[in-house]
This record gives structure tokens, sequence and C-alpha cells, in this order.
């Protein structure tokens, strides 16, 4: 990696005006700024998932995702609303590697909320965040 040191300033200033009428400018501060940058880039998308996933209770399904750049993009999965998906013990959970994983469920443990909602990946670092498509996700029988 590259690395870049960059040092500016500026003079912050304002305007007077004196007794004779004319216009001079005066110093009010100064700021140095010495900034060291690494070579960074945003997240792009290396996986992205379909835009349906239909899927039984009996058999569950995974959300695949994954991103590049620098340094090391965090992946997380949001909701239709906008929230973070959290995990749902039994139901929904978010692996290491930025999977979200539906295991299968009994009939009885279907969740709208869960099963049956639009979900998009988020990649983000210190340069930028990305969103994926919506993924329409039907759990079922």
């Amino acid at each position: 990696m590259d690395l870049m040191e960059d040092t500016f300033g500026f003079e912050a200033l304002y305007p007077v005006v004196t007794c004779g009428g004319d216009l001079r400018f005066e110093t009010i501060g100064s700021v140095s700024v010495n900034r060291t940058e690494k070579d960074q880039r945003g997240p792009v998308f290396r996986t992205e998932p379909s835009s349906r996933v239909e899927f039984s209770n009996s058999s569950g399904t995974e959300l695949r995702c994954g991103a590049d750049g620098v340094p090391n993009p965090r992946l997380s999965w949001q909701t239709r609303e906008g929230g973070n998906a959290r995990d749902v013990p039994g139901l929904r959970y978010t692996r290491s590697d930025g999977t979200l994983v539906f295991p299968p469920f009994a009939r009885n443990d279907y969740r709208q909320d869960v099963h049956d909602t639009v979900y998009q990946c988020l990649a983000s670092n210190s340069v930028g965040s990305i969103v994926s498509r919506e993924v329409h996700v039907r759990g079922g029988e």
C-alpha cells in the first residue's frame, strides 16, 4: 500500500472598514492540517444475492453476499424498513462471512417478518457504504 502524507493550511479573514471608508482584510486565525492517508477503496460487491428467493420450511436457505474494499468491508443485512436484520433464534442468523441463513423451521414457527419480506445486504468501510439490490424472500411449505 502506498502511504501519502499531505500538509495543507488556510487562514480565516474578515473584512474591516476603516474610518476613512477603506476596506481591508485582517487574519483572525489559521489552521494547519497534517494528514496521512493509506490507499483506500470503498466497497464493491463480488457476490450479490438474487432478487427473488423462495424456499420451503423443510429445506431452509442462505443469502450470500460478499464485497471487496480497503479496509475490508463489514457485511450486514437490513430489512425493508431499513432496520438491522438481527438474529432470530432458530429462524434467522448471520454467519461471520456475511451469509444470511434461514435454517429449516416447523410450520407453526413461520413468521411473516422473517420468512416473507425484503432484505438488502449492506457493505461498509471507512470510505463508504453500498447496498445490494432488494431480495424478496418467501419461505413456507
